[in-house]
C-alpha cells in the first residue's frame, strides 16, 4: 500500500508519543520516508550526539491489517530501538559480539513493542 503524507504524519506522531512515554525527550530526530525501502521502517542512532534519522518505507505490506494499527506498531518498534541505543552503546564498549548483541536487541525489541504498542492511546483521538 502507498503510504500518503497522511499516514507519515500519523507515524510521526505515535513515534513522537512513544519517545515522549518513554522518556526520550533529549533526541533531536529527522523524519524521511524512502522508495521500496525494506524493512518497512529503519532507525540509524547516534547515542553521543542524541540524534537518529528515522526512515519509512514509502511502500507498505500491511496484509490487510488496518494501516493505523500497522504504522503504530512500526512506530513503537523503532522507539524501542531507539530506548535501547545506550544499552547496547554499553554493550559494544564491552567487546560483546555486534552479531550476538543485535540478535538479542531485535528479539528484546519485537517483544517491548508487542507489550508496549498499546501503552499509548490513539494519538489522533
Amino acid at each position: 500500500m502507498e503510504i500518503t503524507t497522511e499516514h507519515l504524519k500519523y507515524f510521526c506522531d505515535c513515534f513522537k508519543a512513544y519517545c515522549k512515554e518513554f522518556g526520550l525527550i533529549d533526541w533531536d530526530i529527522k523524519y524521511v520516508m524512502t522508495k521500496d525501502m525494506k524493512p518497512e521502517a529503519s532507525i540509524s542512532m547516534d547515542p553521543e550526539g542524541r540524534t537518529a534519522y528515522l526512515e519509512l518505507s514509502s511502500d507498505l505490506d500491511h496484509d490487510g491489517e488496518n494501516i493505523n494499527e500497522r504504522l503504530k506498531y512500526i512506530a513503537c518498534h523503532e522507539a524501542c530501538h531507539l530506548l535501547l541505543i545506550d544499552f547496547s552503546h554499553i554493550a559494544i564498549s564491552k567487546n560483546l559480539s555486534r552479531n550476538m548483541l543485535d540478535m538479542a536487541r531485535e528479539a528484546l525489541t519485537m517483544k517491548l513493542a508487542n507489550l508496549l504498542k498499546d501503552a499509548v492511546h490513539d494519538f489522533r483521538e
